[in-house]
């Protein structure tokens, strides 16, 4: 009996035993997955505060300044290849032109889309008219008026159509043009502070090829 109860206490404390290990494991586990700090200690009100200044900047402000850090970014390390840097620079305008392309074409698109459904409810119309006219009595002079006036809207339509299109093409144009003369400006600009950079780091690597023999 004695023995028993022995043995009992033993599974007893070592039932006891696996649970403080389990719930320390899982303690454990927990503080893992913890964050190191809560969002709310988190040091974002001094980012919020730059964000809160930056949005009082004009738009065009804001975008210059995008700008010129994307530009002093990319000459941040003065070691670094020049080939890469420039390979960076030209994928990053041809993917732009790229995507100013895509966006004239869906414009485009679009437009010529919006053009043909006003011209077939312009068409419609025009055959509501007719239907309508068709079906009343009338005399020659009111008919003779009355296809006249209707060939003068069409007229008039076509005419404003033109005109619209005419202005769309224009606008297409001017736009294109600012695209290619804003990535000729870009390019010089860029091109301006390579032949500085490279000048820089050739410096920089004359010194350090002057220590190294030195020692």
């Amino acid at each position: 009996m004695r023995n028993a109860s022995k043995v009992l206490s033993s599974w007893l404390c070592l039932f006891l035993f696996s649970g403080v290990i389990s719930c320390a494991s899982a303690q454990s586990q927990s503080q893992l997955d913890k964050p190191l700090v809560e969002p709310q200690y988190r040091l974002q009100e001094d980012r919020k505060a730059f964000d809160d200044l930056r949005n009082q900047e004009p738009e065009a402000k804001r975008v210059e300044n995008d700008e010129l850090a994307y530009m002093e970014n990319l000459f941040g390390n003065p070691l670094e290849k020049p080939d890469r840097i420039r390979d960076r620079f030209y994928k990053l305008i041809s993917k732009k032109r790229e995507l100013f392309s895509k966006d004239m074409t869906k414009r485009r698109e679009a437009y010529v889309k919006e053009e043909r459904k006003k011209r077939d409810e312009f068409t419609k119309s025009l055959e509501r008219e007719r239907n309508e006219f068709k079906n009343r009595k009338s005399t020659p002079d009111e008919r003779k008026e009355f296809y006249a006036d209707i060939e003068q809207k069409r007229k008039d339509y076509r005419e404003n159509e033109r005109e619209k299109r005419d202005e769309f093409e224009e606008q297409v144009r001017d736009d294109r043009k600012n695209f290619e003369d804003y990535a000729r400006e870009k390019t010089n600009d860029f091109n301006a502070r390579y032949r500085e950079f490279t000048a820089k780091q050739r410096d920089i690597l004359k010194e350090k090829n002057a220590g190294a023999r030195s020692h």
